[in-house]
């Protein structure tokens, strides 16, 4: 099957009876990757929209801090690709916690 971006509608938005918008669940149940571009509270929305086991997300950071959102919006395209098995990840790619880790029990 190929890849379709999905994302909510207007029309899954109505007004409840005190006038404030209300988000109803989009019918989501074929996603394959949940990708989000912002914060935190982002990606706890994201997990929301599910009424039923929510596939993984990528949280892709937005703003100036996000405690949840390890990767910047120039590693975006990169990681939804290594995500959706489209691309490997090389030796290159690594970011080289493996030789930091060998030169710390150098002295020790």
């Amino acid at each position: 099957s190929g890849k379709q971006l999905l994302s909510p509608s207007e029309d899954d938005v109505t007004n409840n009876s005190n006038g404030e918008d209300q988000q109803h669940s989009a019918d989501l149940s074929d996603a394959d990757l949940i990708v989000t571009l912002g914060g935190d509270g982002t990606i706890m929305y994201a997990s929301h929209v599910f009424s039923g086991p929510v596939p993984p997300i990528l949280p892709v950071a937005g703003g100036s801090m996000g405690f949840l959102t390890p990767f910047a919006r120039e590693e975006m395209l990169e990681a939804i690709l290594i995500a959706l098995g489209l691309k490997e990840v090389t030796a290159d790619e690594n970011d080289g916690d493996d030789d930091k880790d060998s030169h710390d029990n150098k002295n020790g």
